[in-house]
Parts: structure tokens; sequence; C-alpha cells
């Protein structure tokens, strides 16, 4: 079985987030058999948190710079690579952190926090300005 992928560039505008958002999980969507609706519903909010840190943060809202999705359905698991053309962050202080507890509340780290919290494995690459993760949404491919 070939796995299927989709690639989004977009410029750093809000608006632009959720119609990128749609589009992703209408291709998760057709990729993947789903049978229960709350695997929809925490990518939704895995991608809109990190989408969004990817333009605030990252690429501080300049809309000269572009923020790069892939995401590929693999046996039933969604992998996902965004990468913001921003200079990074410190990563190893938000894994610090254990938990989601009240710091949930607190504007810096929680969209990676809950990202962590709703998926099954995030990795971070180069100076932090790109974020890797993988989620089961469907139980077979």
């Amino acid at each position: 079985m070939t796995a299927k992928k989709i690639q989004i560039s977009f410029q750093s505008n809000m608006r632009k987030v959720q119609e990128v958002i749609q589009d992703i999980l209408l291709f998760v969507q057709n990729e993947a058999s789903i049978d229960n609706q709350e695997p929809l519903a925490e990518l939704r909010l895995i991608f809109s948190e990190l989408l969004f840190n990817a333009v605030i943060h990252g690429n501080k809202q300049d809309a000269d710079k572009v923020v790069h999705v892939e995401v590929e359905m693999i046996l039933g698991e969604v992998h996902a690579v965004i990468a913001d053309e921003g200079v990074g962050f410190d990563y190893s202080k938000v894994l610090a952190k254990q938990g989601i507890g009240d710091e949930l509340f607190n504007e810096n780290g929680r969209g990676i926090r809950l990202a962590i919290a709703l998926s099954d494995n995030v990795t971070f690459h180069g100076t932090g300005n790109e974020i890797r993760f993988q989620k089961k949404v469907a139980h077979n491919g």
C-alpha cells in the first residue's frame, strides 16, 4: 500500500490558516476510514495550534514568509511536518515542562503542549522552526 501525501505552502496570513486546516481534514477523511469523529476534532485542534504558532510566533505574521505543511497518511496514521521561516525557539524549555495543568491558560507553549498531549509522537527539528507529529486516526489505512 502506498502512502498518500499532500503539501501546502501558504503566506503567513491568519485568515489562511482555517482554509488550510479544512483542506488537510478533507484529505485525511478521504484517505482514511474514520469511524469516530474524535480523532478529527483532535487533529483540527493540533493543526490549529501549530499553524497559528508558525504564523504568529515563527514568521511574526510577516506575509513575505511562508509556512510549509506536509501531511502523509500511512496505515491509518497522520504523519505531519510543519515548518516556518522564522529563527526558531528553544523547544527544550517547553518539553521540560511536564503536563498541561494550569499552564494551559498561559499563552507561551500552550499549543505545543496540547499537540504533545493529543498526538502519538512529536519531535522538533532544526532550530525549532520545524515540528513533526504522528497521530493514529483510523484502525486501518
